[in-house]
């Protein structure tokens, strides 16, 4: 429901402005004041050889950390919590609170950070854990003031030598290993502190192995070869994409459809593609791949990841580029062996259709999508299923203009 409001009578005081606000479908007026974080006790500070453990998985590389011996804090919110009463009002955006959830057996300090009364649902922060969730009023109750006074036992933080991989990209073996580690005691053996989030090195408590070089190297995908000791498409990992969000993509092919997410493809440019030139460059050996192996094969002035899609005949391949889409023959003298290394990042050529569109379109209509898809630019999609070996996208504006 949307609520229309006049604002008048904006004045400056040292709270910031004060503003009145009518509200035209409930006749009510009320003054708008700017909202101010205040934060609780802020947490302990870290120091070497602190143990902790891990309440929280942001990425690969940035995780919050709760003491390991914070039971007795533990134990006092959760006697506090019980002893509070009902909430006089309902909480606005910004206040702290007491939630309850009966499904963990625990109350946890909450910070609201959205409210919708009319669905009864509260998005709340668990400060002490690093976690988001959604609750209704029946679930909140008021701090006391001696919970309020308790520091925050959750901290962000960095791990010093490991790249950031998004939680849905990370290889199996890294997210077992972070889930395995939730079960154990850490040790910070190092600290390298940032305005932003303060780095750490963590070992094992009880075994000394290091957190960060174990979490690193099972980052890197595990190249498969084929039973013929070929590299073929289940060496290399493929990439995830967020559903249902907007996302800025290019257009590397339009019959059929294939795009590249932006931030993918210009940290791909920027890094492995020149790499691969410098290779593919430096006088290697000419290479006949067998069909489904992957290779690097000459497309234009530049060499790129492709698929053998039909063997050499007459001295031709037919390749199909990984990272875009194309298909196109190829002669064998501008093929080159794949190597292991140029395969740790996903292929960026995602298969795309347009939802909405009519399974059949006439020549005008197929005139008008290529004219509106070009190659090369850039456009923002909304990714809303994975089909197979394909993505739904949705692009209401392009849907729109075309059928109109």
């Amino acid at each position: 429901m949307d609520i229309k409001m006049i604002v008048s009578g904006v004045t400056q005081t040292e709270g910031g402005l004060n503003a009145t606000v009518t509200l035209q479908e409930f006749n009510v007026e009320g003054a708008l004041r700017s909202w101010q974080y205040e934060p609780l006790a802020c947490p302990d500070p870290l120091a070497v050889g602190d143990l902790v453990t891990i309440c929280n998985v942001i990425s690969s590389n940035t995780i919050m950390v709760v003491p390991a011996d914070n039971a007795m804090s533990h134990h006092t919110i959760q006697l506090e919590c019980r002893k509070a009463g009902d909430l006089e009002k309902p909480p606005k955006v910004g206040d702290y609170v007491a939630c309850e959830f009966s499904d963990e057996n625990m109350y946890c300090r909450s910070l609201v950070v959205k409210v919708n009364v009319i669905k009864d649902e509260y998005e709340v922060y668990k400060i002490d854990y690093g976690t988001t969730n959604i609750v209704s009023l029946n679930s909140l109750r008021p701090l006391t003031n001696m919970i309020r006074k308790l520091p925050c036992r959750a901290t962000r933080v960095q791990l010093i030598g490991v790249d950031k991989v998004n939680k849905t990209e990370m290889t199996k073996e890294s997210q077992a290993y972070l889930n395995l580690l939730a079960e154990k005691t850490l040790k910070i053996a190092r600290i390298e502190f940032s305005c932003k989030d303060d780095g750490v090195a963590l070992i094992v408590a009880d075994s000394g192995e290091s957190v960060n070089e174990k979490l690193a190297e099972l980052l890197k995908p595990k190249i498969l070869l084929d039973l013929n000791g070929k590299l073929t498409l289940g060496s290399i990992p493929m990439g995830k994409v967020v559903l249902h969000q907007e996302q800025m993509v290019i257009i590397t092919q339009t019959e059929p459809l294939y795009v590249q997410l932006l931030d993918q493809a210009h940290y791909y440019y920027n890094n492995s593609h020149k790499d691969i030139q410098i290779h593919c460059g430096d006088n290697q050996s000419l290479y006949n791949p067998c069909q489904s192996e992957l290779c690097f094969a000459k497309f234009g002035d530049e060499w790129y990841r492709s698929l053998c899609v039909q063997e050499s005949v007459a001295g031709v391949s037919t390749q199909k580029l990984l990272d875009f889409g194309n298909i196109f023959t190829v002669p064998t003298t501008d093929i080159r062996q794949m190597l292991p290394e140029f395969l740790n990042f996903p292929a960026l050529g995602l298969a795309c259709e347009i939802k909405g569109l009519p399974s059949e379109l006439s020549p005008e209509q197929k005139a008008k999508l290529k004219s509106l898809l070009a190659v090369d630019g850039t456009m923002k999609v909304t990714f809303e299923s994975e089909e197979g070996d394909y993505y739904n996208i949705n692009i209401p504006e392009l849907t729109a203009s075309l059928l109109s």
